[in-house]
């Protein structure tokens, strides 16, 4: 079996997220209907374009689902966070960004001034391909690759040195460098991927913006106090768990002007998005993942009968995090740590918007604690085989 190095080879250029939204009545102009952009994740090499498997649908697909409580065969063991405030583990040194974190699920801060940052955004464009390509989010990340390295050399030092002093018990993953290039569309509302077993331990994104940010480049947008609402489960693929909410939220997003040097630490799960970049200069950012200390990164990968199996990833974060899942077998690779139900469901918006306008937010580690062996095909009820075939025929005709 091919290492991800392997199949990747050279560059590793990632677009990020699936960004088609068609057939709602109230999305906004910025976001695209192209079909084209139903791509759920690509991988550009060196010797062309490598895209992935288009969705079946010409809709918004998703990383997310919303899971209910399911048996439990066997629990190994996961290390358990401090709880903080609100239930939320406690992230900063600083109780006011705490506070102001576990409240609307960002914060801003300064990282470097703007002539650093200026000067670290024309070393990136020196060093990126001329090549990228069209798309809306772009991602060049580094795990070990020498043609990379300079990614570690410019963004590191930032985030080590700035950063990682205002976390509490924190560890930063991969850094990465962030395209959206001149004249693409927009990204529509989405959350990342879960990295950790414990949902209620917060992963943290860093943002950092090299030029301001601006209506016209691609400002990023986000929904506050929209994280952790709902144990969500994302997966390549699946619509968003607040579809239902859509075109509300829509109109909810709220843009977040950074200043070159200023960075938004936002928990993973805080809905977010951006707006066109309408410039002719490609926008550039730096960022990383960050998780807490006594957590290890794990991947999900699709099985039979409506599961995923969990894996350890360890150092191979990056790879898990942006890799197709149809490009590797992940048994030959990482620890597998048992089995989850992959249970999708769309949230009712009036339940949404109470959670949101409340601040409540999830304190409990399920759903992901792994059985140690598939469960048995499960039978569905007439009543919810008849359900989804209503919905499906719904969606088709929409």
């Amino acid at each position: 079996m091919p290492s991800p190095l392997d199949i990747i080879g050279g560059y590793r250029l990632l677009d990020l997220w699936a960004t088609s939204i068609q057939n709602w009545s109230a999305t906004p102009a910025h976001w695209s209907r192209d079909p084209r952009s139903t791509l759920g994740l690509s991988v550009a090499r060196p010797n062309g374009f490598l895209s992935a498997r288009r969705s079946a649908r010409a809709g918004l697909t998703s990383f997310v689902t919303t899971p209910r409580r399911s048996g439990v065969d066997c629990q190994p063991h996961v290390p358990k966070c401090s709880q903080g405030k609100r239930g939320l583990m406690a992230i900063f040194h600083s109780p006011e960004l705490d506070m102001k974190f576990a409240r609307d699920g960002f914060v801003v801060v300064r990282l470097i001034d703007e002539h650093v940052a200026d000067a670290l955004g024309r070393r990136c464009r020196d060093s990126l391909p001329a090549d990228i390509p069209a798309h809306e989010n772009v991602t060049y990340i580094y795990t070990d690759e020498p043609e990379l390295a300079w990614i570690e050399d410019v963004a590191g030092p930032v985030f080590d040195e700035a950063m990682m002093p205002l976390l509490k018990a924190m560890r930063r993953l991969h850094p990465s460098i962030i395209v959206k290039p001149a004249g693409e569309r927009a990204v529509p509302p989405h959350v990342h991927p879960i990295f950790t077993l414990d949902q209620s331990a917060p992963t943290v994104f860093c943002w950092c913006a090299l030029e301001d940010m601006r209506d016209e480049n691609g400002v990023m947008q986000v929904l506050p106090g929209s994280h952790k609402l709902f144990p969500i489960m994302p997966m390549y693929g699946q619509e968003p768990y607040f579809l239902r909410a859509w075109d509300e939220i829509a109109g909810r997003m709220e843009p977040v002007y950074l200043k070159a040097g200023e960075a938004m630490l936002f928990d993973e799960s805080l809905i977010h998005a951006s707006m066109p970049n309408s410039t002719g200069r490609h926008r550039l950012a730096l960022a990383t993942h960050c998780i807490p200390q006594a957590l290890e990164p794990i991947a999900l990968f699709p099985e039979s009968n409506g599961q995923y199996r969990v894996y350890e990833t360890g150092a191979d974060f990056g790879y898990q995090y942006h890799i197709r899942p149809d490009l590797i077998d992940p048994s030959e690779r990482w620890t597998t740590l048992g089995y989850v139900d992959d249970v999708h469901e769309q949230v009712d918006p009036d339940e949404f918007w109470r959670r949101l306008e409340a601040g409540e937010h999830i304190t409990l580690t399920y759903p992901l604690v792994p059985r140690a062996q598939p469960a048995a095909p499960a039978r569905p009820s007439m009543l919810r085989s008849a359900a989804r075939a209503i919905a499906k025929r719904i969606r088709q005709h929409a």
